[in-house]
């Protein structure tokens, strides 16, 4: 998880939109065709519960002027049509100079979403600049030296830099690199979409755990008690590579950091502490309900990576999937943590001791930047994918190839599919055709899937699950 910072913070999410609209929910072969061919990543659709006070819906397609005044402004993202609608509304009240200035500063307090973002004071200063400050300070309001105290507050003052308001939160999900390279490489494309579904299914899992878990926020004179929301106003972007053009199949879920109180149905800020201490299990969560889904659709086996270090959590990778096969689709990571251990012998040679926890993250966040190459053309999926599976064939040969078409097991998804519950109105009923009930929503049928998987509402329901809907039945949990 990393902060979205107000004002252009969102921009990374958009850039790489595919032009044009093109479904998600395929109703026809030509909207299969034109998301497969599209250039550039899928538009991001809305999710969550919260969307209910914002005449939203779970699969909408997201606008880019919505995210400019949801995540850039702090409004709501309509925000454009309340405001017309204020000022029509208010016409009559245009009598004297200034009337109409007033009554644009009333719409937009009408359209925002709680108080707006605060705006702080640039620094601009370096850090050694920023530290004698502080020190001439106190040399000069009191006429001594600084003590060892108020020097080791200097440094913390003079390391903060400018603060800048939290728009939201960027949550990113995605399977492990075997996982990932199925769905790359994969012939058959049945497979390839129960993969998505099965990583959808998971995504779905982990952000209705974060609203039963962290979606508060606090009320009261310096917000000392914490009360329950309508849940997250979050948007969801899907993305099929990493920055080197590698397979790595990940959703990005922006959480606005507004949520709507139900005490009184005032919009505020999210609680922040609670979705940071819950995001490590949210991605527990998902790890877990991914490889359940993918075993469940397509009779994968898993085995743990034998290069897991032993002071990490292990790492389970789809069985069949050979060790060399992901790393040669790796090199993004491989030259993550080679940048990393460098930058932790640094910092050892300059500490004389080894990081802390809080000290390593932000070294592997260093060394995820000081990686990063800048993003090619974008490509469209069908693409992508015949790059990836021609580079496979290049470096392990065409018996490989075939081989890597048998880790799917028993390929569930060849002889049944889960049709989508009938009590599901969101999902097209072009869909629906050659599935055969079997008496519980989510089992049964015998037609080939979409190509891809509806988003989030319409994501195949599990047999314990009512509604294909996962994202607006949201009740308070009390605490």
């Amino acid at each position: 998880m990393k902060k979205i910072y107000a004002g252009s913070g969102y921009l990374y999410l958009t850039e790489s939109v595919a032009a044009g609209d093109t479904p998600r929910v395929f109703a026809t072969e030509a909207d299969a065709v034109a998301y497969y061919n599209a250039r550039g990543n899928p538009p991001g659709v809305w999710l969550g519960s919260g969307l209910d006070g914002l005449d939203l819906k779970p699969g909408d397609k997201v606008a880019e002027e919505q995210m400019r005044f949801l995540f850039g402004e702090g409004m709501r993202p309509d925000a454009q049509r309340v405001m017309d609608a204020y000022k029509a509304a208010n016409a009559h009240r245009v009598r004297k100079p200034g009337d109409a200035e007033r009554i644009a500063e009333e719409a937009v307090r009408a359209a925002r979403l709680g108080r707006p973002f605060p705006k702080y004071q640039q620094v601009t200063a370096d850090y050694a600049e920023r530290f004698h400050r502080q020190v001439d300070k106190i040399l000069i309001e009191q006429g001594r030296g600084p003590t060892p105290g108020e020097l080791r507050e200097a440094r913390k003052v003079a390391a903060q830099k400018s603060k800048q308001a939290v728009a939201g939160y960027d949550l990113v999900f995605a399977p492990v690199k075997s996982a990932s390279m199925l769905w790359a490489l994969h012939d058959s494309q049945q497979v390839r979409a129960q993969v998505k579904w099965a990583h959808d299914a998971a995504v779905a899992e982990a952000v209705k755990y974060l609203e039963e878990h962290a979606a508060f926020t606090r009320v009261g004179a310096g917000g000392p008690a914490q009360v329950d929301t309508n849940g997250l106003v979050a948007v969801a972007f899907d993305h099929f590579d990493n920055r080197n053009g590698e397979p790595h199949l990940h959703t990005h879920v922006a959480v606005a950091n507004r949520v709507q109180a139900v005490t009184d149905g005032k919009w505020r800020t999210i609680d922040g502490r609670p979705l940071h201490f819950i995001t490590v299990t949210a991605g527990a969560v998902y790890d877990s309900a991914f490889r359940a889904e993918l075993t469940r659709r397509l009779g994968v086996e898993w085995r743990m990576r034998t290069n897991t270090r032993a002071d990490k959590e292990p790492v389970w990778e789809i069985a069949g999937v050979k060790d060399e096969w992901i790393k040669s689709f790796s090199s993004r990571r491989e030259g993550i943590v080679e940048r990393y251990y460098e930058l932790v012998a640094d910092y050892r040679n300059a500490h004389g001791r080894s990081p802390d926890k809080a000290t390593e993250r932000q070294l592997a966040r260093t060394a995820n930047l000081d990686t990063r190459n800048v993003k090619g053309t974008a490509k469209s999926l069908g693409e992508l994918n015949a790059a990836w599976r021609g580079q496979f064939t290049d470096r392990f040969g065409a018996d490989a190839l075939e081989g890597f078409q048998r880790v799917a097991g028993k390929s569930r998804a060849r002889s049944r599919r889960r049709c989508p519950d009938s009590t599901s109105s969101r999902w097209p009923k072009q869909s629906r055709r050659g599935c055969r009930s079997t008496g519980r929503p989510g089992t049964g049928g015998t037609s080939r899937p979409p190509p891809t998987a509806p988003w989030l509402s319409t994501v195949s329901p599990s047999p314990t699950t009512p509604s294909g809907n996962r994202w607006s039945n949201r009740s308070p949990t009390p605490r």
